[in-house]
């Protein structure tokens, strides 16, 4: 049978082929170095977004003379107390400090309930709420869109951050932003050093606690994500089956129909079919 190509044809056609690989593969490359330098681009761009809106909140201390007190009780099996030395920012030199103006933040979007903020960790942003679930997955706190998205609260949460048990959700970013963080509570030790959160609610800041952290189904009939309850007692039993599927025992030990939970709730790095959740009870209210 007769040679397709003749020998020299044959070597053209191997070196065309050998440039056309690699021009393949550097076509490849640079489309892969773009989309890694858009992707930088657009997170970088959404942690500028949040640090520009937790920066509208830093004011002088000068500025700011008032005194945080103590006002709604502490949970009698709590030992941990926040004090304002937290709030307390150095810049150049200068003294600043971080005052909470729920009225700044309407301003920037309308659909923030709070704010959640942890000095300990990168959790400082506005907690939102939307018609549904899926437009803070793409939008930031400003509605830009941006794969960061935001910690928005859940829509059937009808009455918000004052419900039983409000559901909050945010990204498990791999740089620990928004709620990456949080899968450092799978660990009693980070528990024992971040025990607590500062929730803003409209005008008011309270303290709240951890008591509970865990892996649950990511399917939203799981029993975390109950917003809805039909009696103080029904409450109560779901309080006590967080308490009992914590991966570990905190400072909390009992809970009753007065609460309000708080569930957070993220991704994990490699089940998509499981998140993982903190779950917070209201303590004691800061006067600021």
């Amino acid at each position: 049978m007769l040679p397709l190509f003749k020998t020299g044809d044959y070597m053209n056609m191997k070196n065309v082929l050998r440039k056309a690989a690699v021009f393949a593969s550097m076509g490849v490359i640079v489309y892969a170095s773009y989309e890694i330098t858009k992707s930088y681009l657009e997170y970088s761009s959404g942690n500028s977004t949040y640090k520009s809106i937790d920066e509208m909140f830093v004011v002088s201390a000068d500025e700011d003379e008032t005194e945080t007190q103590t006002g709604a009780q502490v949970p009698s099996n709590n030992e941990n107390v926040n004090d304002d030395e937290n709030d307390s920012l150095t810049y150049e030199g200068k003294t600043n400090k971080w005052v909470w103006d729920y009225n700044k933040l309407l301003k920037v979007n309308s659909d923030a309930l709070g704010y959640i903020r942890q000095e300990s960790s990168r959790i400082q942003y506005p907690i939102l709420q939307a018609d549904d679930n899926k437009y803070y997955l793409t939008h930031a706190a400003d509605k830009s869109e941006n794969p960061n998205g935001a910690i928005f609260a859940d829509c059937d949460c009808t009455d918000g951050l004052q419900a039983w048990n409000c559901v909050i959700f945010g990204h498990n970013m791999w740089t620990d932003s928004m709620f990456g963080s949080l899968l450092n509570y799978e660990k009693k030790k980070y528990y024992k050093k971040n025990p607590t959160f500062d929730i803003y609610i409209g005008d008011d800041h309270y303290i709240y606690y951890v008591f509970a952290a865990y892996l649950e189904s990511a399917k939203a009939a799981s029993d975390a994500y109950k917003t809805a309850f039909k009696s103080e007692a029904e409450f109560e039993e779901w309080e006590k089956n967080c308490l009992k599927e914590s991966l570990y025992k905190t400072n909390i030990e009992t809970l009753n129909a007065e609460d309000r939970i708080i569930t957070l709730s993220t991704c994990t790095k490699n089940d998509s079919s499981k998140r993982f959740v903190v779950q917070l009870v209201r303590g004691e209210q800061v006067i600021d």
